[in-house]
C-alpha cells in the first residue's frame, strides 16, 4: 500500500513544482547575465527581476489558478472513464477540459499583455512602471503555457500515466537551465521569457502526443476549435488595442486614476466584445454549457 501511495504522490507532488523549478533557474541566472552582459548595473538588474518574478509573474498566475482548479477535480473523473474504457466519455471530457482552458487563458492572456502597462501601473504603482509593463507584456502569454501543462500532466495522471508528465517537465526544466543565461545574456530580461516559452512548449509537446497516443484522442475537432477561438481573440484584442490608444490620449498614464480609467475601459470593450462574438458564433455554449448559448436548439453545428 505505501509502494503504490508513493508511486502515486512522488510524481504529483514533482509535477505541481513545475513553475518553482521555473523559477529556481531564474534566480541563480537573471541577474548575473544581465550584468555580465554590460546592459544593466547591479540596481538595474534587480529592479528588472524583481518586476520579472515578482509582480509580473502573480498577474499571469491569474488565470493559471483556474487551471489549477480544474487539474485537481479532472483526475478521478478521467481514472473513471479510462478504467471503465468508456473512450467516448474519455474523449468528450478530454475535448471539454482543452476547451475550457483555451476559451478561457488565451483572451485574458492576450488582453494583459496588451494592457500590460496600465495594469502594472494600477497594481503596482508607476516607479517600476516602465520596465515592469515592458516585462509583463512578453511574459502574460505564458499563462497559456502554465495552463496547459497543468491540464495535460493531470490528465496523464488520471491515465495513470504520471511517467509521461515528469518526463516532460524534466525535458522542460533542462531546456530552460541549458538556454536560460545565454539567452537572457543576448536578449536582456525578455530572453528568460523566450527560454520558459521553449521549456514550457516542449513539456506540452510531450503531454499533448502521450494523450494522443495512449488515449487514441483526435484533435481535429479540438484544432477547429482553437482557430474560432484564435480568431475572436484577435478581434478583441484589435479592439482593446483601439480603445487603449483612444484612452491613453485622454487620459495619460501619469497617475493611478488615469490607469485604472484606460484599463476600466479596455477590459469592458473587450470582455464585453469576446463573450458575445463567442455566443454569437456558438463557441460559449458549446464550451460553457447553454446556458450562454443563443444559437436555435437544433442548431448542433
Amino acid at each position: 500500500m505505501y509502494k503504490e501511495l508513493i508511486s502515486y504522490a512522488l510524481p504529483i507532488s514533482f509535477v505541481g513544482l513545475a513553475i518553482p523549478l521555473f523559477q529556481l533557474v531564474d534566480l541563480f541566472s537573471f541577474n548575473n547575465a544581465l550584468i555580465n552582459s554590460g546592459a544593466f548595473i547591479q540596481g538595474e538588474a534587480e529592479t528588472a527581476f524583481g518586476a520579472y518574478s515578482g509582480s509580473a509573474h502573480k498577474l499571469i498566475l491569474i488565470p493559471v489558478a483556474l487551471a489549477t482548479a480544474m487539474s485537481i477535480t479532472l483526475i478521478p473523473t478521467i481514472t473513471n472513464s479510462f478504467t471503465n474504457k468508456d473512450h467516448k466519455l474519455l474523449q468528450s471530457q478530454i475535448t471539454q477540459t482543452y476547451q475550457i482552458i483555451l476559451f478561457l487563458s488565451i483572451p485574458a492572456a492576450v488582453g494583459l499583455s496588451i494592457l500590460s502597462y496600465p495594469s502594472f501601473g494600477v497594481l503596482f504603482g508607476f516607479e517600476d512602471v516602465s520596465v515592469g509593463g515592458y516585462i509583463l507584456r512578453y511574459y502574460a502569454p505564458v499563462a497559456i503555457f502554465f495552463s496547459l501543462f497543468s491540464v495535460t500532466a493531470a490528465i496523464l495522471q488520471g491515465m495513470n500515466l504520471q511517467k509521461f508528465a515528469v518526463v516532460s517537465l524534466t525535458t522542460g526544466v533542462v531546456l530552460k537551465l541549458s538556454l536560460n543565461y545565454w539567452f537572457v545574456f543576448i536578449m536582456g530580461p525578455v530572453g528568460s521569457i523566450m527560454a520558459t516559452y521553449i521549456g514550457y512548449a516542449a513539456a506540452i509537446t510531450i503531454n499533448v502526443w502521450a494523450i494522443g497516443k495512449y488515449a487514441k484522442y483526435d484533435y481535429t475537432l479540438l484544432v477547429k476549435r482553437f482557430g474560432l477561438i484564435a480568431v475572436l481573440v484577435a478581434v478583441m484584442g484589435i479592439a482593446v488595442w483601439i480603445v487603449q490608444g483612444g484612452a491613453m490620449v485622454l487620459f495619460p498614464l501619469d497617475s493611478w486614476f488615469n490607469a485604472f480609467l484606460v484599463l476600466s475601459f479596455s477590459v469592458f470593450t473587450g470582455g464585453v466584445l469576446y463573450l458575445a462574438a463567442s455566443m454569437k458564433t456558438g463557441l460559449a455554449g458549446k464550451v460553457l454549457g447553454h446556458r450562454f448559448s443563443i444559437l436555435k436548439t437544433g442548431d448542433k453545428s
